[in-house]
């Protein structure tokens, strides 16, 4: 079992943006519209859990859609 499994594991901005490959900026800007992956907020701070935005991406995750022969 990873720490991610156990919910021991907590990110802030820069390192959960980090690990998608988004600016941080971004990640900001999707909370505000109140979009993107699940993030808690304790006293101020912002947390993102790396297994709830695992399964907030597979959730979303969009397959490619076959080309139609003629």
């Amino acid at each position: 079992m990873s720490k991610a499994d156990t919910c021991n594991e907590w990110n802030t901005t820069p390192e959960e943006a980090k690990r998608l490959k988004v600016s941080p900026r971004t990640l900001i800007r999707r909370r505000q519209a109140r979009k993107g992956p699940p993030w808690y907020e304790v006293d101020g701070r912002i947390y993102y859990n790396p297994k709830a935005t695992d399964e907030y991406m597979e959730k979303h995750r969009r397959e490619p859609v076959a080309e139609v022969s003629e």
